[in-house]
């Protein structure tokens, strides 16, 4: 099996903490499936890095003519955000990884510098851990 996702999806589904119930059953399902891959050393699924909109997002009742139609990044802003992480983690849209692969390559380079100013920090677990970072060099 192969799970064809963008950058974020790939870098912050398994790490957000936050649930979207407008978003429906048929996203929910797709965004669990995607968590439980991640965690998974299972050489048999694959997840290609793709751009503009993938698997989660065509479940997604925000996304309209096949573009993010989100008041909180359109497709755009998504498209930026994508880049940043593909370019942090130094990966590139077409490559396939296997799932303990790329969870690998997130490991070895999070949390990322879009994590510090990303406004879903407080429902990540990435994001929490760079509140702890921040605050730290604060108290310095």
């Amino acid at each position: 099996m192969t799970l064809n996702l963008r950058a974020h999806h790939i870098f912050c589904v398994p790490f957000l903490d936050a649930v979207f119930p407008d978003r429906g059953e048929e996203f929910y399902k797709i965004e669990q499936m995607i968590k439980k891959v991640m965690l998974s050393d299972d050489e048999r699924t694959h997840i290609k890095v793709t751009e503009g909109v993938d698997q989660l997002c065509k479940e997604c009742p925000l996304c309209k003519n096949n573009r993010c139609q989100s008041t909180d990044g359109d497709e755009a802003v998504v498209r930026k955000w994508d880049a940043l992480i593909m370019e942090e983690l130094g990966i590139k849209t077409g490559e396939i990884f296997e799932a303990g692969e790329i969870r690998g390559v997130i490991n070895q380079n999070a949390p990322l510098s879009v994590c510090f100013r990303c406004k879903w920090r407080k429902d990540c677990q990435m994001g929490r851990k760079t509140d702890k970072k921040m605050s730290k060099v604060q108290d310095i």
